[in-house]
């Protein structure tokens, strides 16, 4: 017997002998009874075995055949566990025994394992086990968990750390990333990544946010931060953000988001999707409505959230993902949500620009950062240059102290002609008289206008509404010699109101 057989007897003979009647669970006079009937399986002298194993179980480092009276598959989990497959750290339950590892939820130890209905422990109740024999003894895996580090093949980004160092990948190491790329292929991509920002990305404050969001989301991903924002990047079509996105995507595990899909019967999969995503990507989605903002807001800021597969129970699954909204549509969020959204704002689509892929301005970029795909239509991203992308964002976020100082950007809502009555009156008014506040009290055209454009059960609402989209909101304010108030329309938030000026200027060049 050498040394790893021998010590999954010892952990199977310690966890035998624990106290189970300890345990909170109807079943678990079982528990050891179960584990009694695991053995090693005999080998013959020629190293056949005598009987077919029930289970082979690897690490990683070495494997080991075992044999069962009553092969349970919950029984498996805990085995793997036994011999350090799987690792408890911090009552996460990780998978260990390839050169990247991963945590599994409830609902992945479930797909992983198999454990269905009519199994005799769940997901919910194999992690129960495992967290109750981990209290009571430690069991040393073969490998060491390098929880914060992407490797390459010749290079390691250490996030708890904060450095980057020319290490290679160890055997009896496993880390949270690993890709087989090296740094020389890797840090030549950075410049021309670096030029494709400078050229898609609307201004100074969007770039900022942009160069930052690889590495937040990294972090998030390592749970080395929490999650408190989510990104928005807006423009156009064809401008440039589903290629940025295509290449963030190709270092994450990605769950793409259709906010359609989780209302109605089916919703429970369409949740569960998400589990483990580390990136949840929107794309393509339209104005965005209450209810979509209510699911929105809990991709956002929930971590865990109860959901099943098709013939699956019910578990918790893992919502740490960043939430990440490609649009081309207006979009209005409440107070709430606009605490925690970061905006990135893209050029328009150049007039010059193309429709033939070969021709179009993003055609050296696509060459550089995609391969073809025979999985889908458009070409794929390569993981060289998502770790070019993640590598710039390191080193802009070492520039920046270490910081995520997010800067506020105010998207462009508007387009030619998207206006209603009010709204042109009140941007005339503000750039005729060069003051910031148009006089409701006394103005019969502007009462007039405001009792014709909103009308129905919600045109207070509406109105206020409205009165956002330009940057403006009604109050009561003392005019200057005045005795008595007066209701106004004034600028609330000078940069929208510059965006919704800028497109009434460019409506009224169009006519």
């Amino acid at each position: 017997m050498n040394k790893n057989e021998k010590q999954f007897i010892d952990n199977l003979a310690k966890t035998k002998q624990l106290p189970w009647q300890d345990f909170d669970n109807i079943d678990a006079a079982r528990i050891p009874k179960l584990l009694s009937d695991v053995q090693l399986s005999e080998k013959n002298t020629d190293g056949s075995y005598l009987e077919q194993p029930t289970l082979f179980i690897n690490n990683g480092i070495s494997s080991i055949a075992v044999t069962t009276k009553t092969p349970y598959r919950s029984l498996v989990p805990i085995l793997d566990f036994l011999y350090g497959t799987i690792i408890n750290q911090d009552r996460h339950i990780i998978f260990a025994r390839n050169t990247q590892f991963h945590v599994l939820s409830e609902l992945e130890l479930g797909k992983h394992y198999k454990l269905g209905k009519g199994n005799d422990f769940s997901s919910s109740e194999v992690i129960a086990i495992i967290n109750f024999i981990h209290s009571h003894f430690l069991i040393y895996p073969p490998k060491f968990i390098k929880n914060f580090i992407v490797a390459g093949s010749d290079f390691q980004i250490d996030f708890e750390n904060m450095e980057v160092t020319n290490e290679s990948i160890k055997e009896n190491e496993t880390y949270f990333k690993h890709f087989n790329r090296n740094f020389k292929e890797v840090e030549a991509l950075i410049p021309k990544y670096q030029q494709f920002l400078e050229m898609v990305i609307n201004d100074e404050d969007s770039l900022h946010n942009a160069r930052l969001q690889p590495v937040y989301t990294m972090l998030v991903a390592m749970r080395l931060i929490s999650k408190t924002r989510f990104f928005i990047s807006k423009s156009g079509v064809r401008t440039g953000k589903g290629l940025r996105h295509s290449i963030i995507s190709s270092i994450f595990n990605t769950k793409h988001v259709s906010l359609d899909g989780l209302n109605g019967m089916t919703s429970d999969l369409a949740w569960s999707s998400f589990d483990g995503g580390e990136l949840l990507l929107v794309t393509e989605s339209g104005a965005i409505t209450p209810s979509q903002e209510r699911h929105l807001k809990v991709l956002a800021t929930e971590t865990v959230r109860s959901a099943r597969g098709i013939g699956e129970n019910y578990a918790n699954i893992n919502l740490t993902g960043v939430l990440t909204i490609d649009s081309n549509e207006k979009i209005y969020l409440s107070p709430d949500m606009n605490s925690r959204v970061v905006n990135i704002a893209f050029r328009d689509r150049p007039k010059s620009e193309s429709d033939s892929e070969r021709e179009s301005i993003f055609a050296p970029f696509w060459k550089a950062f995609t391969t073809p795909n025979k999985l889908q239509v458009a070409p794929k991203a390569t993981s060289e240059a998502g770790l070019a992308a993640l590598l710039d964002s390191f080193y802009y976020w070492k520039e920046n102290n270490y910081k995520f100082d997010f800067h506020h950007v105010e998207m462009s809502n508007f387009e030619s002609g998207d206006f209603d009555d009010v709204q042109l009156l009140i941007i005339e008014t503000i750039i005729e008289t060069e003051n910031d506040v148009v006089t409701k009290t006394g103005n019969d055209t502007l009462q007039a206008l405001l009792n014709a454009t909103y009308q129905g059960v919600n045109k207070s609402e509406r109105r206020k509404s409205a009165l956002a989209q330009i940057g403006t909101f009604e109050t009561s304010i003392k005019p200057k010699g005045k005795s008595k108030t007066a209701r106004v329309i004034k600028i609330s938030n000078q940069q929208r109101f510059d965006k919704a000026v800028n497109a009434y200027k460019k409506l009224m060049s169009e006519v």
